[in-house]
């Protein structure tokens, strides 16, 4: 059985996102990301810090993980960027489908 995560990491600017997104789908290395606007409050450096970020939430496989993980690391500008995965431990088998089909096998 294959196994299913989602993905989530945080961007500060329209650029840098639209270049993750971009590198995430045309590699096939997420069938779908979808973005929101969160205000974040954050340690950085021994102070407390606030800002309005873009949260991406990724679906993909389990396996592609490192993939998704080093395209990250790759176009993010963040020092210490946020990479979390959340296993789907449930889901439509219709959906799980549809990302297994659009992401690299």
């Amino acid at each position: 059985m294959d196994s299913y995560l989602l993905i989530q990491t945080t961007t500060d600017n329209k650029e840098w996102t639209a270049r993750l997104i971009n590198a995430l789908l045309k590699n096939k290395l997420s069938a779908d990301v979808q973005v929101s606007s969160i205000d974040s409050h954050y340690w950085w450096k021994g102070k407390v810090n606030n800002k309005t970020e873009c949260l991406l939430s990724i679906k993909t496989r389990a396996d592609l993980f490192d993939k998704v993980m080093a395209a990250i690391k790759e176009c993010s500008e963040y020092e210490v960027p946020q990479i979390i995965a959340t296993p789907i431990v449930a889901g439509s088998s219709d959906y799980l489908d549809w990302i297994k089909q659009n992401t690299i096998s």
